[in-house]
């Protein structure tokens, strides 16, 4: 499994890296790059802690805890996502409101990977048992 979430980690990441280069090539979204880059941390950071929840409770009696981790990691990362995007709105006060734009782009890549490697995780160790 590890292999398996270093794979779409590092996708994640690299689909960050070109939506970036595409964000230096368009003039309204290049003053939001900070943001960009801190919402890759920030989301492959909260990547990693989920990783090793899920791995530590995939087997565990519950067969329910799996999935209300899951959603309780959505839910955080949709607070999470909050108090970053009004906190860079409270410090940086953008002009434009597209600042929102390129931390959702940031957000979307990590949420799809993240659904695609949890989804793995849960039907390879469902199976097993």
């Amino acid at each position: 499994m590890r292999n398996s979430f270093i794979k779409w980690h590092l996708y994640a990441l690299f689909f960050s890296a070109v939506f970036l280069a595409v964000q230096l090539v368009i003039m309204q979204l290049r003053p939001f790059m900070d943001l960009s880059l801190y919402a890759i941390l920030l989301f492959s950071i909260f990547a990693v802690v989920i990783y090793f929840i899920s791995m530590k409770f995939i087997h565990h009696r519950n067969k329910f805890l799996f999935g209300n981790i899951i959603l309780i990691s959505t839910f955080v990362k949709i607070l999470l996502s909050m108090a970053t995007i009004f906190t860079y709105f409270y410090l940086k006060s953008p002009e434009s409101k597209l600042f929102i734009l390129p931390f959702l782009v940031v957000y979307l890549i990590f949420t799809i990977f993240e659904t695609i490697f949890l989804v793995q995780i849960n039907t390879s160790e469902s199976g097993r048992k």
